[in-house]
């Protein structure tokens, strides 16, 4: 089935768990859920008893707690999304949207992408993982260790926003993780106030 019963544990801690298959490791991963936040016992195990059928419910829809539950297209492969991604660049250009400079820039800003990616310890496999720890990382991999000004990474984060903003209007992801990752300050030219 990828997936067993929800389990309610009583003792020190409460908590319901499970196993469910996890695609990117190839094994059933465990999935738990801590209810000691609930103080009250009788409140705490009628809320177990809610959420273990919600749990199991939503299990035997396909639901999966290793990607977005609202999303069937979580588990597409990134190198597909990205194949998919520059031929919206090719058509983009051929329709004249983009001007070739954009389509040439947005290209290259792919590629790096790609490339990081290959040369990370793991590399992420599913469009799910491109995440906001994933964007932020490819972010600092850029300022830092490319050695770019602010501005640059700036135009770096511009660009991964609005390609995660393509992912989310082909429903590949629910949100955009670069939404909160922050534009960093850039250095503007000292002008003293007294000289006119």
């Amino acid at each position: 089935t990828g997936y067993t019963a929800p389990t309610l544990h009583k003792g020190e801690q409460w908590y319901i768990d499970f196993y469910c298959y996890d695609p990117v490791s190839g094994k059933n991963r465990r999935k738990k859920y801590m209810l000691d936040g609930i103080k009250k016992k009788h409140d705490r195990l009628v809320y177990a008893e809610e959420l273990k059928a919600e749990l199991m419910s939503k299990l035997r829809r396909g639901w999966n707690p290793w990607a977005d539950d609202s999303n069937s297209r979580a588990f597409t492969k990134i190198t597909d999304v990205w194949k998919y991604y520059s031929r919206y660049i090719d058509k983009m250009e051929k329709d004249n949207v983009f001007k070739k400079k954009t389509a040439i820039d947005y290209r290259n800003r792919l590629k790096l992408l790609m490339e990081y990616n290959a040369d990370r310890v793991t590399p992420i496999i599913y469009i799910y993982q491109m995440d906001r720890i994933y964007c932020q990382e490819y972010l600092d991999y850029i300022h830092y260790d490319r050695d770019v000004t602010a501005t640059t990474r700036n135009n770096h984060r511009t660009w991964l926003s609005a390609f995660c903003t393509w992912c989310v209007d082909k429903v590949y992801i629910a949100e955009n993780p670069c939404d909160k990752i922050k534009v960093l300050p850039e250095k503007t030219k000292f002008r003293d106030p007294l000289t006119p």
